[in-house]
């Protein structure tokens, strides 16, 4: 692609040239911001009736971190006479501005929405797709990391008034926008196919832990009735009982020395949150945070050690939970539960914990209502199937072995989105900051 005729300094470091016709405006100039509701836990039955007058209610999870995607029938729906509700309109877009997905979830809406206070919506005055393309840019990410604040990670919309917006012409925004849908379309579609592998191998891999886990590893086993319908029939020398009377379960740290912002550091010990938890175990990745031994010493939280496992009670991981065989000790996010497993094997009760039947309890409360969040003495009335000792190791070893390969190809999958990802981020930065000119 071929490149403007002429450029100028953009007066950012970081930036570099822009096209010389184009303008950097402060963003409070191009758009309106303003961030949406919350609903407590007592007030979503309340507004899980869909009607004609009602406006679809988001949150940060209904929106796709890959392709922006949203789900606009999560079952929660305002009505449109509830005036006090803030409304994102058609042709806005929506940025997630705290939290674990603060700055990497965003949404361009086709209709009107009322959203979480979590979001941010942009009312533009520009080509709206061609803004919502420009806060995907390295320039806006940088702009955003950089003015990241408070312990779980936060923009405020007043910080976000102020960030500079790159505007060409109305008719370039046009065209940009109108390139960038085709090219990223194209792109998003080889993400979704690739994730729809990843979604078969990991239905796979629940099968078989489900199968191990609750009705063993010889199919000619006696069986006898589990006494819980979902459940089934289990063998005869297997248990049902609740998972506190095999773990420990700890919450995390909530007093007065939960860690705050100038506490984290970039090493010492653990503080893990839900961004750790990946798959079946604890990882380290960029923005994994740490406290001070002496921090640590002050927590009354829990502390967790090798071996331990970790579940997410509420938020957008709620219902994940990955063993600890990395850190000989650390510590947790409130939003987090540290299950110390007593008298079974941890990797069984890892494998148990991910199994379908844990699953449906996590969905369902003990009310029959749809559930986003649960404590740590729910999680302790969790039922689970428990075989003799002997055979909980026979058939960790047997599940490790039969989804390594499905561990390996998943692997595989996820190098290729991140490569079409790379991909399309690489499109969005050159057409965006003007490094290559697009025409109608």
């Amino acid at each position: 692609m071929q490149r403007y005729d002429t450029y100028k300094d953009s007066g950012v470091k970081w930036l570099g040239e822009i096209p010389s016709h184009w303008e950097i405006i402060s963003t409070k100039y191009i758009a309106k911001l303003y961030t949406g509701n919350s609903l407590n836990d007592a007030s979503k039955e309340k507004y899980s009736l869909f009607s004609d007058d009602s406006y679809p209610y988001i949150a940060s999870k209904d929106i796709s971190l890959g392709t922006g995607t949203v789900d606009y029938d999560n079952g929660l729906y305002i009505p449109k006479d509830k005036s006090f509700f803030e409304i994102a309109p058609k042709n806005s877009f929506l940025l997630c501005i705290e939290g674990g997905s603060a700055g990497r979830k965003k949404a361009f809406l086709d209709r009107n929405c009322c959203f979480v206070n979590k979001l941010c919506c942009f009312d533009s005055a520009l080509n709206p797709k061609y803004h919502y393309y420009f806060i995907q840019g390295d320039y806006f990410r940088t702009m955003f990391n950089c003015s990241l604040q408070g312990m779980i990670g936060g923009v405020s919309v007043s910080a976000l008034k102020n960030f500079y917006t790159i505007v060409p012409p109305l008719e370039e925004q046009t065209a940009i926008a109108n390139y960038l849908d085709t090219a990223t379309a194209k792109i998003d579609a080889a993400i979704a196919q690739q994730q729809k592998m990843i979604d078969l191998l990991n239905e796979r891999k629940q099968i078989i832990i489900n199968r191990a886990v609750t009705k063993g590893l010889n199919p000619n086993a006696k069986m006898k009735d589990s006494g819980v319908e979902w459940i089934g029939v289990i063998p005869e020398k297997w248990e049902v009982c609740a998972l506190k009377h095999y773990c420990l379960l700890t919450n995390g740290d909530r007093g007065p020395n939960y860690p705050s912002g100038e506490d984290i550091k970039d090493s010492g010990v653990l503080f893990a949150t839900a961004d750790n938890i990946h798959g079946l175990r604890i990882e380290v990745k960029d923005g994994t945070k740490y406290i001070t031994k002496e921090k640590y010493n002050t927590l009354r939280g829990a502390k967790m050690r090798k071996g331990d496992i970790v579940f997410c009670l509420r938020g957008a991981g709620f219902g994940n939970c990955a063993i600890n065989d990395l850190f000989d000790e650390g510590t947790i996010a409130s939003s987090l539960v540290n299950i110390t497993p007593l008298n079974i094997d941890c990797e069984f009760m890892n494998y148990v914990l991910h199994s379908a039947y844990i699953r449906m309890q996590e969905i369902f409360s003990s009310n029959g209502s749809c559930a986003d969040n649960v404590s740590a003495q729910d999680l302790g009335d969790y039922l689970i199937v428990v075989p003799q000792k002997d055979d909980q190791k026979k058939i960790v070893n047997a599940i490790t072995s039969t989804i390594l390969p499905i561990d390996r190809l998943i692997k595989n999958t996820n190098n290729q989105i991140s490569l079409l990802q790379e991909r399309k981020q690489i499109i969005i930065n050159e057409v965006v900051t003007g490094k290559v000119k697009v025409t109608n």
